[in-house]
This record gives C-alpha cells, sequence and structure tokens, in this order.
C-alpha cells in the first residue's frame, strides 16, 4: 500500500511540475516570439523568482518543520525520538506542493 500511495503522489507531482515548467516555458517563448528578448528575459526571471519565493513562504510561514530533507527525523524516529507530529498529512501536502512548485520554477531538485 505504501509503494502504491508513493508512486501515484510522485506522478501527481510529476505531471504537476511538467505542466508548470511548459506553461512557464510557453509564456517565456511567446515574449521571445513578440521580437523582445529583454522581456522575455525579464518574464522569465520574474516567473521563476516569484513561483519560487510562494513556495518558499508556504514551507517558510505555515509549517517551518517541512523544510529539512526528512532524513534526520526518519533517523531519529528508528532511534526511538517521538516526531510523529512531523509526520502529518499537512506535512505531505506542503512538500508536495513545494517540490512540485520548486521543479516547475526551474530549480535543480534532489540529492
Amino acid at each position: 500500500l505504501v509503494g502504491i500511495v508513493s508512486g501515484v503522489l510522485i506522478w501527481i507531482m510529476d505531471s504537476a511540475a511538467t505542466h508548470l515548467s511548459s506553461l512557464r516555458l510557453s509564456v517565456v517563448l511567446g515574449q521571445f516570439e513578440n521580437g523582445d528578448p529583454w522581456a522575455a528575459w525579464s518574464v522569465a526571471v520574474c516567473l521563476a523568482v516569484g513561483i519560487t519565493a510562494f513556495g518558499s513562504v508556504l514551507t517558510i510561514f505555515w509549517l517551518p518543520s517541512t523544510a529539512s530533507g526528512g532524513v534526520p527525523a526518519i533517523i531519529a524516529l528508528l532511534n526511538g525520538i517521538n516526531l510523529r507530529k512531523d509526520f502529518m498529512l499537512q506535512h505531505m501536502i506542503v512538500k508536495l506542493v513545494g517540490g512540485v512548485l520548486a521543479v516547475g520554477s526551474g530549480l535543480c531538485v534532489g540529492p
């Protein structure tokens, strides 16, 4: 069951990030095709910064404990530390949305 849920969540995350990236790219290419490369560059930078800032604000102000990668929390949980509050549905939602926004804005995310 965990594998199926993980697979579905990764598929959702990949689909959403791909859609956001293609939407961002189509807006930038539309500006570039209008013959104004500086406007295209400005739109690309503003979109990337805006999308990244939204994901960052979501993490910083709603659930700051989701800012870490999660491996230290898993190690602490396996060593007997009670961190059950760090493994709630809200954390999964923030990590999913934050990952989609980070990848969709053009950031490199991963190991």
